[in-house]
């Protein structure tokens, strides 16, 4: 029996292939600039099946994918393209983890990813906590995440609620633990804002010295 999420890639496949029987050529690159209403129909596409692979075992949408009757190196094109948006998703599994288990523990520690490694830096710090849900190299690895995801909001000058949907749908996080991201952030915008300026002016002072 084929499943919910199955029956929604091959509906999004059908529609592609009634516009296009070569639409495949525009996932591969083969083709460009596809038309409009074609180019929205492959982002719901993507869309999909990035929200599958939030809930399920890739082996299991590459079948889904196969089913349509889809050439193999489109099924791995669309794999790769959609897992490398899944980035952020997958190195924070740690902190949906420490979630489910203690809320109040994962204020605590994006709380201390906060103070003690984006707005002001206390080296060694994170090496002090110790969690069961990932290593000191792991959560030192989340911290940078969580770092470059706060530069995204500040340069591009997200809202709070741009804040929350957006890191939801990079973390998998409750609106809840969102909500409480997007209230430090609000609390030193002006600081993170000028951190991420001098950040951006050290960059360019060293390109210019390597030209």
């Amino acid at each position: 029996m084929q499943t919910q999420s199955g029956k929604q890639i091959s509906e999004v496949i059908s529609k592609l292939r009634s516009m296009d029987e070569q639409w495949e050529a525009y996932v591969l690159g083969i083709k460009k600039d596809p038309p409009e209403e074609m180019y929205m129909q492959m982002g719901q596409l993507f869309q999909i099946l990035r929200e599958e692979l939030k809930k399920r075992e890739p082996d299991q949408v590459e079948e889904e994918l196969r089913e349509t009757q889809a050439s193999e190196e489109l099924v791995q094109k669309l794999m790769e393209e959609t897992g490398k948006t899944l980035r952020f998703y997958m190195h924070l599994a740690p902190l949906r983890k420490l979630e489910n288990r203690d809320k109040t523990a994962l204020k605590g520690l994006l709380t201390a990813i906060y103070q003690k490694y984006i707005v002001r830096l206390e080296r060694g710090y994170l090496r002090q906590l110790h969690l069961e849900e990932c290593t000191n190299e792991e959560l030192y690895e989340i911290a940078r995440y969580m770092d470059s995801m706060t530069d995204f909001y500040v340069s591009r000058g997200y809202t709070r609620q741009g804040i929350i949907q957006d890191l939801q749908d990079e973390t998998g996080l409750s609106m809840d633990a969102c909500g409480y991201w997007a209230d430090l952030i609000e609390q030193n915008y002006m600081l993170l804002k000028l951190n991420y300026i001098v950040e951006e002016l050290e960059d360019i002072k060293k390109k210019l010295k390597t030209e």
